[in-house]
């Protein structure tokens, strides 16, 4: 887990939003039941994460709002399925959508648009010389690790 690409200390108190969406759900399942389920297994990951020492004790509730959302059954309902689909497009699209997921956040783009590239280009810069979270280099050290598995099996 990397602090550096969510954590802001200038705003501390700004929580990002998890939203777990559940595919597939059928009536008869215990909502709160799995939400529960999925929350305290997420708690137990957290515990489990090595972490900065200044948040060596933090609780997941203080960086993310956990959010659930449920769809139908593909397969039993898919006519339900695809209209849960197109609400969940419209909810994160459309500002004028009811339930629209940014109508709290402040009009104000974060990030103004001309600055944009430099913001991507540091949150790049951030991964790159991190070497916890530089994709590439893991990818790299998964294929290297799984070449050498292969030319072991093949020199037995």
């Amino acid at each position: 887990m990397n602090f550096k690409l969510f954590y802001d200390k200038k705003k501390p108190k700004e929580r990002k939003n998890l939203i777990i969406i559940l595919r597939d759900y059928y009536e008869n399942y215990n909502f709160k039941s799995i939400t529960d389920a999925v929350v305290n297994d997420l708690h137990k990951i957290w515990q489990e994460i090595a972490k900065p020492e200044e948040f060596k004790h933090s609780s997941l509730d203080v960086f993310f709002d956990i959010n659930f959302e449920r769809m139908p059954h593909y397969q039993f309902k898919k006519t339900e399925f695809m209209a849960e689909a197109e609400n969940q497009y419209k909810k994160y699209i459309q500002p004028n959508h009811e339930s629209y997921f940014f109508k709290d956040i402040s009009t104000k783009p974060v990030v103004p648009l001309d600055s944009l590239h430099l913001y991507m280009k540091s949150v790049w810069s951030t991964i790159r010389n991190c070497k916890d979270i530089d994709i590439p280099s893991q990818r790299f050290l998964i294929s290297e690790y799984r070449c050498s598995q292969i030319k072991n099996e093949i020199l037995k």
